[in-house]
């Protein structure tokens, strides 16, 4: 349906947990925040309610203000508490970077995609009568009715003749039509594959250009609208990307798997009750194949990254139940998916217990030591988290989330020459990103370990590189801000690492 609105306003996150997510702004106000608003961002870093906005959709103007967040509000770098943005306009919450995006109401609130119309003529074919057949005498001509002429008999081998020479000229053109349209599958076919090629070489805007091309040719093909698809959400551009995808559907895409690419990218777009409803056609999919090992793995692997869907705590575990004992017996995701479950219904004791199950199917498994050590952190059992996670360090010496777990526990021990080299390690291996997060967290816990050994220079170095790339925390460290020497006592621990 269209929208009668003359303009339209949106924030796309450029940098932060939620990277390459788009939320569509309303007219009116919206509140942005970790919990309970209209836009939630997956930050700790945020409040729970940061920022208001105020979108006009008649004059195309945002303004926003700071509802007195802890850390604040930074627009294009300078902090503010209210104002109003501008197409292009960087709006930094915590570790988030949001992209201001203004124009005309975008293509997505109207269907410009026609469906296609079949036009089926009916041809009715007259019967003649055979030209060597006499008509029947008047009624009206009185006397004796005259003896029909006899026809002449024709021998057997030309009528025989005649028939064998209709079935092959009706055979030759059915073969050649055949020929024709396996010519131009195999056409097709090759090109799809010359597509993939460029995308297995890591050249997306090669490949690309091939299907933009190839579209043009066979319009309306359900396979190449799904590879479209797939290479407009590597550009980040969803909404192209989802029409690709509605529409491959509704040329009857036989892949299964294009219902999770559509559901994610309604996710990545901020559509999440669009997501929610499409999520209706993946359920109703799975009751119809109830024994589709791959539908319940995809299921379940989209439920793990997005739990936002897990709108039924039942409905979440008789699938984890199911693919424990009878879909995926062997492998761990039906147990992670209870414990995600779990956990985030509070039951950490119980996710837990589930969790070292899976750990005694699969010991090495990376996903389950990351979420057994991130429960056991939260239920404050520094010492088993401790030993999971120098497990998993063993398994995987450079994981940035597990060296970043592992100093967090050493901070806490007062274990301070321990956490050092830990930190510098995350600090190089995420050299190449110098913004990212975890890196920003690595500083600055860094610069709280040489504050609490009173090394005053060093904590405000690392303290200083941090808040430069936008980490709140550091600017607000007192080191920064006061002159004061170092306590001997931390005044505040650090919040714990980003659990996944």
């Amino acid at each position: 349906m269209a929208s009668h609105s003359s303009f339209s306003a949106r924030l796309v996150v450029i940098e932060g947990n939620d990277k390459g997510k788009m939320f569509l702004l309303r007219p009116g106000p919206m509140i942005v925040g970790r919990t309970k608003s209209d836009i939630i961002i997956n930050d700790p870093r945020i409040s729970r309610e940061h920022i208001k906005l105020e979108f006009n959709s008649d004059t195309g103007k945002v303004h926003f203000t700071d509802l007195k967040s802890l850390n604040g509000c930074q627009i294009n770098g300078s902090t503010l508490g209210t104002g109003e943005l501008k197409d292009g306009d960087k709006i930094q919450i915590g570790n988030t970077v949001l992209d201001c995006q203004m124009g005309l109401t975008p293509e997505f609130t109207q269907d410009t995609r026609k469906e296609p119309v079949l036009k089926t003529e009916k041809i009715q074919i007259a019967s003649q009568p055979p030209a060597d057949t006499e008509k029947e005498p008047s009624p009206t001509v009185i006397g004796k009715r005259p003896p029909m002429s006899q026809k002449p008999k024709r021998p057997l081998a030309l009528v025989l003749s005649g028939f064998l020479v209709l079935f092959l000229g009706v055979n030759l053109l059915r073969t050649k039509s055949s020929s024709s349209e396996l010519k131009s599958n195999q056409n097709i076919d090759t090109a799809l594959a010359a597509i993939r090629k460029e995308i297995q070489r890591e050249q997306p805007l090669q490949a690309f250009n091939l299907a933009i091309a190839l579209q043009k040719e066979v319009p309306n093909h359900p396979e190449l609208e799904e590879v479209l698809g797939e290479l407009y959400e590597k550009q980040r551009k969803l909404e192209p990307a989802i029409q690709n995808y509605k529409a491959s559907i509704e040329h009857q895409n036989p892949s299964k798997s294009i219902h999770f690419k559509l559901t994610k990218a309604y996710l990545s777009a901020g559509f999440q009750a669009l997501a929610l409803e499409h999520l209706k056609t993946i359920d109703k999919l799975i009751k119809e194949s109830p024994k589709e090992k791959e539908l319940f793995l995809e299921l379940a692997t989209l439920l793990l990254e997005h739990p936002e869907l897990n709108r039924s705590f039942e409905r979440a575990i008789i699938i984890s139940k199911a693919l424990q004992t009878e879909i995926a017996p062997d492998s761990t995701i039906g147990y992670r998916l209870e414990g995600a479950v779990l956990a985030q219904a509070k039951k950490l004791k119980e996710a837990e217990a589930v969790y070292e199950k899976a750990l005694a199917l699969s010991p090495n498994d990376q996903e389950v030591l990351e979420q057994l050590a991130a429960t056991k952190l939260n239920l404050q059992d520094m010492t088993g988290a401790k030993a999971i996670t120098e497990k998993w360090l063993s398994q995987n010496p450079n994981e940035v989330r597990a060296l970043l777990a592992l100093s967090y526990i050493n901070f806490y021990d007062k274990e301070y020459l321990a956490t050092i080299p830990k930190l510098a390690n995350v600090i190089n291996l995420l050299s190449k990103t110098p913004e990212a997060p975890r890196r920003l967290e690595a500083l600055h816990l860094l610069g709280l370990v040489y504050w609490e050994q009173g090394q005053r220079t060093e904590a405000e170095s690392y303290f200083s590189q941090a808040c430069k790339l936008g980490f709140q925390a550091s600017c607000g460290h007192q080191a920064l801000v006061t002159q004061e020497s170092p306590s001997p006592a931390p005044a505040s621990k650090p919040g714990l690492p980003n659990q996944p």
